[in-house]
C-alpha cells in the first residue's frame, strides 16, 4: 500500500522506481525507463533506485532516447566482474534486496515500485514480474537457461531464504 493517504492524484508525490541495473540494456531495462516518463509525464517527483550507477549516455546511444528521473540512488558505482553467473546472479539477488530493505526502512517515498519481481517479489507497493521468480524456478525446471542441479539448488535456497514466516 502506498505510504499517503493522497492516491495517485498527487503530483508532489514522492515515487521510487527500483531496478537492480538499467546497464544490461535489455527489454526490461526499456520498459523501466518508460515507467519512468510516464511517471514523470504525470508530474510525480520520481527516483531511480539502482545497484550500479546508471550510464545514461549508453543507455541513450542504445535505445535513442533515455528517461531520466528527477533523482537516482545506487550502492555502487558499478557491480563487480564476478566469474560464474551462478554467483554473478546470487550476488545481484542478494544486493537488490538488501537495496529494497533501505529504501523501506528509510521509508522516505509515498510508492515503492519494484520493476524487479521476478529477483525480489515481496518488497514494495507495486511489483513488476519480468519473469518467473527465482524462488519458483526449481518448479519449473524446463524453463531454466541450464537444467542442472546446480540451478534447482539455487533456487530452492533462494525459496528457503525469502520465505515469509507468518
Amino acid at each position: 500500500m502506498p505510504k499517503s493517504n493522497r492516491g495517485l492524484r498527487s503530483p508532489s508525490m514522492k515515487i521510487i522506481v527500483a531496478y537492480p541495473s538499467l546497464n544490461s540494456l535489455g527489454g526490461a531495462e526499456r520498459l523501466c525507463m518508460h515507467v519512468i516518463k510516464a511517471l514523470r509525464k504525470r508530474k510525480y517527483n520520481v527516483t531511480l533506485a539502482t545497484l550500479d550507477k546508471t550510464n545514461w549516455v549508453l543507455l541513450r546511444k542504445v535505445f535513442d532516447e533515455s528517461f531520466r528521473p528527477d533523482g537516482e540512488f545506487y550502492l555502487l558505482s558499478r557491480i563487480p566482474e564476478i566469474p560464474t553467473l551462478t554467483l554473478r546472479q546470487a550476488f545481484v539477488a542478494l544486493s537488490y534486496a538488501l537495496e529494497l530493505f533501505l529504501i523501506t526502512l528509510k521509508g522516505n517515498y509515498d510508492l515503492l515500485v519494484n520493476m524487479g519481481g521476478e529477483i525480489m517479489d515481496s518488497i514494495g507497493d507495486m511489483i513488476y514480474f519480468n519473469a518467473i521468480p527465482l524462488k519458483l524456478m526449481h518448479i519449473y525446471p524446463q524453463i531454466q537457461p541450464r537444467h542442472n542441479v546446480q540451478w534447482r539448488c539455487y533456487s530452492r535456497l533462494y525459496s528457503l531464504l525469502t520465505r515469509n514466516p507468518l
